[in-house]
């Protein structure tokens, strides 16, 4: 049992490290959103996110206890619901975190045509990260250049116009919409 926890938390451990250095703020969830985000918040089953943290701390818990105590059995009766409650709970936060003041899940119509600031640079066609307000709350995104030319700095203000295929935002300076704007 002791390899079976030591790949769980590798395999669980090494994708939840790997979504904090890059921007696994998101889940992958494959439910659709059911009832407004209410199903896939009390059913975490189809969530990515669940997965990786219930095999992180399933591996962990399993590997110390085997470590500490021996045996097969009060290991795996301690980490099987340390793993599943600990992924259930860390699902239930991010959801939560996700949702607007109003409850809702702050959907990608939402980003469509919003203003952002830039906080990581953007130079041609690599991305960076740009901040907008969802409601009340700041929601960091990151994001490609429409057109992936030119270069925007930190502090900028920008527009998003749509999204990649990959996920990101595309954006466009506001002063583009101003230079137009003066042609007139």
């Amino acid at each position: 049992m002791l390899y079976v926890y030591a790949a769980c938390l590798a395999f669980g451990g090494g994708f939840v490290v790997l979504s904090s250095f890059f921007g696994g703020g998101d889940d992958l969830d494959m439910d659709g959103d059911l009832d407004g985000g209410d199903v896939s918040l009390w059913f975490p089953l189809l969530s990515l996110k669940f997965w990786f943290y219930a095999l992180a701390s399933f591996g962990l818990t399993g590997l110390v206890l085997t470590l500490a105590l021996g045996g097969v059995l009060l290991p795996l009766l301690v980490a099987l619901p340390t793993g599943l409650s600990i992924g259930w709970v860390v699902h239930w936060v991010f959801r939560r975190l996700a949702m607007d003041g109003d409850g809702s899940m702050a959907g990608t119509d939402r980003l469509l045509g919003a203003e952002a600031e830039v906080r990581v640079a953007l130079r041609g066609n690599l991305p960076g990260e740009v901040r907008v307000m969802i409601g009340e709350r700041p929601l960091d995104v990151i994001a490609v250049l429409d057109g992936g030319e030119g270069s925007l700095s930190a502090g900028e203000r920008v527009s998003i116009i749509g999204l990649s295929d990959d996920g990101k935002a595309r954006v466009i300076p506001v002063r583009t919409f101003l230079e137009e704007g003066s042609h007139e």
